[in-house]
């Protein structure tokens, strides 16, 4: 593993310094390989990692987000995959406000114009220039400093919502999974897990957007 032109082993033991020969005669290695975090834990396949021994139990700290996480799990039957990649930003500002963002629905329409008059253009309907306009939402405090917003999909989910847009094809293969959530959880489960997309800010830094896709 190469950091900053340190290089580890595997097993955390730090193997290579640059110009190690100019630090003096008490410069150890043993002493500076890299540590284990005191917690680590995981919930349905997302881990948490903490600096602070003394922390709660992780379930206890996920509070009401919790139910979220269950909520986006298990709409998949065989698991989830994270597919590598990642979205990059330059902000001159503090990252909580990128956080923070996510969580704004009042700046959609205005700041994502192009976008919206580009997914306008493909037949879905994210046209309202007005909140009045737009069906109602909620947000929603979890506890711990984790939120939630939430709206009714209107341009359809791949999940379970089907949308012309998805194409005719499509159709039956969506319906069918619907089918087994309602099944498997229930009308009203189904129905949040189907027809309902969110933003999920699990505090301090992690963003999930549950919309037309799982961005994490």
């Amino acid at each position: 593993m190469l950091l900053s032109r340190l290089v580890f082993r595997h097993q955390r033991e730090l193997i290579g310094v640059p110009g190690a020969d100019a630090y003096g005669p008490c410069f150890d290695r043993g002493e500076l390989g890299l540590k284990q975090p005191p917690r680590v834990e995981s919930y349905r396949g997302f881990y948490f990692v903490s600096f602070n021994p003394h922390v709660e139990d992780l379930v206890t700290y996920l509070a009401g987000a919790k139910e979220y996480l269950d909520l986006i799990v298990d709409q998949a039957e065989e698991g989830m995959r994270v597919i590598a990649g990642s979205n990059r930003y330059g902000t001159k500002a503090n990252w909580k406000l990128l956080a923070e963002n996510s969580l704004d629905g009042y700046h959609l329409v205005p700041t994502h114009r192009t976008y919206v008059d580009y997914i306008a253009g493909l037949g879905t309907d994210d046209s309202g220039d007005t909140m009045a306009a737009r069906p109602p939402g909620r947000a929603r405090a979890l506890g711990t400093g984790h939120c939630v917003a939430e709206n009714v999909a209107r341009n359809g989910r791949p999940i379970a919502h089907w949308h012309p847009l998805y194409g005719e094809e499509a159709r039956e293969p969506i319906e069918r999974v619907r089918q087994r959530l309602v099944e498997t959880y229930g009308e009203e489960r189904a129905y949040q897990m189907a027809d309902t997309s969110r933003n999920l800010l699990i505090y301090p830094n992690l963003i999930i957007n549950d919309i037309v896709a799982i961005t994490i």
